[in-house]
């Protein structure tokens, strides 16, 4: 479980073992990029070492407005956006307003200890948004990523 935040902090799992080291060996050579973006260095550290742990290459970002221009900037594409749902300056559902005006069809992961599940089922209108609560499983995570990857 994503529980604790930290860089040495161990992730705990209720599945077996032998599920997340096949989780991480399938996705052991991947070319995704996915953007990881939330305003705490802690939480969005730790998350970007677990998706790297997973075989994805990740560009980190501490808020919205800097994720957006790393989009605009960036001469490789963004396969997928992790962000947190409650930040400053700009929250996860206006980021994602804004970089799909710029990128139409880019996934988005919304990953937030603090909205309420009503707002996530408002928030997840296509196959191409997801939502997990903090703190979430790491099997957890890297499905909705594959999911939103596929789809």
């Amino acid at each position: 479980m994503l529980a604790s935040v930290g860089r040495r902090t161990p992730v705990r799992s209720a599945c077996p073992s032998d599920t997340v080291d096949r989780i991480v060996r399938e996705r052991r050579w991947c070319h995704e990029t996915i953007l990881q973006v939330d305003d705490e260095y802690a939480v969005r550290s730790f998350l970007a070492e677990v998706l790297r742990e997973a075989g994805y290459f990740v560009v980190e970002a501490p808020s919205g407005p800097i994720a957006l221009n790393l989009v605009c900037a960036r001469a490789g594409p963004v396969d997928l956006v992790v962000a947190d749902m409650v930040m400053p300056e700009m929250s996860g559902t206006e980021l994602a307003a804004a970089l799909r005006r710029v990128v139409p069809e880019i996934p988005v992961l919304f990953v937030s200890g603090y909205a309420p599940l009503g707002d996530a089922e408002a928030i997840v209108t296509n196959a191409r948004t997801g939502f997990l609560s903090k703190p979430c499983w790491r099997p957890s995570l890297l499905d909705a990523i594959e999911q939103l990857l596929r789809a």
